[in-house]
């Protein structure tokens, strides 16, 4: 356990490599936003994109870029018309 009590903001503020910062930093857990759906699928989509592979991620990539966002749905079968 690592206890940061105010002589140890202090010391820190005052090394060479944090004079210039101003904001303050804090640490967290990520947030989640509780029932926003968009928050949800983008972080389903990250950890899709993290467990493909190399090959996989260029792949597909080059199938956005030629078709397009609906062209993707389409071939998906979730495309609304």
């Amino acid at each position: 356990m690592i206890i940061v009590d105010e002589r140890v903001r202090e010391y820190v503020s005052g090394t060479v490599k944090m004079q210039g910062r101003t904001q303050d930093y804090h640490v967290a857990e990520p947030t989640q936003p509780y029932g926003d759906d968009a928050a949800v699928l983008e972080n389903q989509l990250r950890q899709v994109a993290q467990a493909m592979t190399v090959q996989e991620c260029q792949k597909l990539s080059a199938l956005i870029l030629r078709e397009g966002i609906s062209g993707l749905l389409n071939r998906l079968g979730i495309k609304d018309e």
